[in-house]
């Protein structure tokens, strides 16, 4: 930048310099060139005048007019002289003979004369010539040259002092600039390098050199910033633009995940490449254990849900291609409410652990035993050619619990409670396979505990049950028996109500769980207008308070894998915003982690027009089912929600305050909110406050309350 500015100044010298030299000269030599034609021209104007007078003589005497010295002499005396301005006149014949002539009193300098020719006859007989000193005008030229220089001084200085100190302005305004730009490079957090395209590093920041360890990277090659396993690939990078994840080589030799981010940039006339360097070890860390969180029970490492259901899929594919039984069971532990409530919670994830280790022990290999939550187990048996076979691995499982467990050096007695259901005698569908066992299971409870059921006809009067019930939920839309309750969410770091969350209950069946009967209006389609219905009634009671002055407060409402589905979703929730006055940034819609698995290119569009219209997307129980974190960075989402299963145990469980930790730390590294559901002691919301999650819901704060009671319970708060 120097060189370039000085450059620059010397060529506006020079200009300045030439355009005042010009000025200084074109001012007197403009004045003598103009006055030298205007004197030129008046003497031709008096020559021309005079000749005419003595041709008029010479006609009134022609013969004598010559020896009329006085009278010619006279005439030109009348010629009128300008004033300061020394003149001469002469009359002369054909031959240049003086007639006569005007008297001379200046020294016979530098002069212009004019001549003007007389006529006698239309004969030309002589001339008359005006002299006129030039020193006047040269005296007065001196004066312009002076003003001129003058000028050309005054000029020379404007142009070159003026330009020179915006130029001197604009550079000290660049080299704030750069300073500024460098205070920005040397605290980036990010490491951030300027490399050739041969790879040798021409800069970097000490962010870099952190990453890697290293006091000095500037010079080095980028190829041995990581290890002899990638260097090929990542120096073939350096060709690719855009975000990329490699392996970074820190100076103690260890490798580390980093993210590249290289763009190109013109840098002393010649491309440069310009890399971000990050790294991402903490991130990699968080996705491996949700990665883990979305396959295996944090607790015991058992399949979850997710892997459970995938591996009943594979060994029912394998039992139709080698014509062998499947058998599935569904084991819940009996009174096992009773250990956790009365020994705690840690004490009951130890039991669950050693039941899980001893339900390992009986199975084979090609079984499998998953926790799907709480105190909940299944089992696949594959490779099953005769019913005894499970019959006797059941009882194999009853006689392992009849030994007692240890926990807190004393011993307890619990028993289970096992359904068993068999591919393809009972279902051939994996969901009514389930059903089948959780419903016989229910069933072996009912016969006293501590037993086992096949799945039978006999025993389906559960789901005559259910029948029973959705026919009731059919009418209970027209009937207006379903209201909201109302759950708040607050601001962790200063306690405000922030917003809530609106929950579906059903007045004429209050002994009825949501569980039971929303799944029930999932699978009727009936969610579709009851769902409708929560989202318009929410809306609507936001509105109502809104117009008793209270806070604006964001509404929460489930959105359903099947309202999902509809073709007309983003013109209900226009219509009802419309129709109800609601602010779109006012209404948060939660999806469910199942929306993941079915990544269609249609899913991500519907959810980001929902978006564009101002409405705010959130991920209910994260971490409980499908995540997938490759589908999460797609779907437009602003929230995470921390699953009440891990919320329970972020104080009693190191594994629970990992994950919980773990999630809060993926949603900012995606700049998402986080929400923690089933906050119910002070202990765990102080744990979330530490670890930065942004709000909480649960009982510690307030259950669920119709709108009249949530209402009288927010002024009462914000008293």
């Amino acid at each position: 930048m120097q060189t370039d500015s000085t450059t620059l100044i010397k060529l506006i010298n020079w200009l300045a310099g030439t355009v005042a030299i010009f000025i200084a000269a074109a001012v007197p030599a403009s004045y003598l060139f103009i006055s030298y034609q205007y004197v030129g021209a008046e003497l031709q104007t008096k020559a021309n005048y005079t000749a005419i007078q003595i041709t008029a003589l010479i006609n009134k005497t022609p013969a004598t007019w010559i020896r009329e010295e006085q009278k010619l002499t006279a005439l030109l005396s009348s010629i009128p002289e300008t004033e300061k301005t020394p003149e001469s006149s002469f009359i002369t014949d054909i031959h240049g003979k003086t007639i006569a002539s005007s008297p001379t009193n200046w020294p016979a300098t530098v002069t212009i004369s004019r001549s003007a020719a007389f006529y006698d006859s239309g004969l030309e007989i002589g001339n008359v010539t005006l002299i006129r000193s030039l020193l006047p005008l040269f005296t007065t030229t001196a004066l312009f040259g002076l003003a001129g220089i003058t000028l050309g001084l005054i000029i020379f200085i404007a142009l070159r002092v003026l330009p020179i100190r915006a130029l001197n302005s604009a550079v000290n305004a660049m080299r704030q600039k750069e300073k500024r730009l460098q205070v920005v490079l040397e605290n980036a957090a990010d490491g951030i390098l300027s490399v050739a395209l041969d790879g040798l590093i021409e800069s970097s920041n000490p962010a870099a050199e952190k990453i890697f360890g290293l006091p000095q990277i500037t010079g080095m090659n980028f190829s041995e910033l990581v290890p002899d396993p990638h260097a090929t690939r990542l120096t073939n990078q350096l060709t690719q633009r855009g975000k990329s994840e490699s392996i970074g080589k820190h100076a103690d030799g260890s490798s580390f995940p980093i993210e590249l981010d290289i763009s190109e940039a013109m840098m002393d006339k010649r491309l440069t490449l310009i890399v971000i360097v990050r790294d991402i070890s903490e991130r990699k860390e968080a996705e491996q254990k949700l990665s883990f969180l979305a396959n295996f029970d944090s607790l015991t490492g058992l399949p979850n849900r997710s892997l459970f259901r995938d591996r009943l899929a594979q060994a029912v594919a394998r039992a139709d291609r080698q014509e062998h039984l499947v058998a599935l069971l569904f084991l819940d532990l009996d009174r096992f409410k009773t250990i956790n409530d009365s020994l705690g919670h840690t004490s009951g994830d130890h039991l669950l652990l050693q039941v899980a280790h001893r339900l390992k022990s009986v199975l084979r290999k090609c079984d499998t035993v998953a926790r799907l939550g709480g105190d909940e187990f299944t089992l696949i048996l594959e490779d099953i050619s005769h019913i005894d076979v499970v019959s006797g691995l059941a009882n194999k499982i009853l006689d392992i619990f009849a030994e007692p467990f240890v926990l807190d050096n004393q011993e307890f007695y619990i028993s289970t409670s096992i359904g068993i259901t068999l591919y393809p005698f009972d279902e051939t569908d994996i969901d009514n396979l389930i059903k089948d066992a959780d419903t016989a299971m229910y069933h072996a409870k009912a016969m006293g505990r501590n037993n086992y059921q096949f799945y039978t006809q006999e025993i389906n009067k559960k789901d005559n049950d259910r029948l029973t019930l959705e026919t009731d939920l059919r009418k209970a839309l027209d009937r207006d028996e379903f209201q909201l309750h109302f759950q708040p969410k607050i601001n962790l770091k200063n306690g405000k109500v922030v917003g809530v969350e609106a929950l579906l209950r059903w007045k004429n069946h209050p002994n009825v769980s949501p569980a039971a009967y929303i799944p029930l209006l999932e699978e009727t389609g009936l969610i579709i207008p009851v769902g409708e219905w929560v989202l318009r009634t929410a809306c609507n009671q936001i509105r109502a308070w809104q117009a008793e002055k209270l806070p604006a407060l964001h509404i929460a409402v489930n959105l359903s894998v099947r309202q999902f589905s509809q073709k007309d979703l983003i013109d209900t929730i226009s219509r009802i915003l419309n129709e109800t006055g609601l602010e779109p940034y006012l209404l948060e819609l939660e999806i469910t982690e199942s929306l993941l698995m079915d990544n269609k290119e249609s899913n991500i569009a519907i959810l980001t027009n929902i978006k564009n219209m101002g409405v705010r997307i959130s991920m209910d129980d994260f971490g409980t089912g499908y995540s997938s974190l490759s589908y999460l960075k797609r779907f437009p989402i602003h929230t995470l929600k921390i699953d009440q299963s891990f919320v329970k145990g972020i104080t009693t469980n190191a594994d629970d305050a990992a994950i919980a930790g773990a999630i809060i730390n993926l949603a900012h590294s995606l700049r998402l909110n986080v929400v923690a559901e089933g906050v119910e002691t002070q202990e765990q919301h102080d744990f979330l406050l530490q670890n930065d999650c942004n709000q909480a819901q649960g009982y510690l704060i307030s259950r669920p309350l119709p709108a009249a009671e949530f209402e009288t319970w927010l002024k009462a708060r914000n008293a």
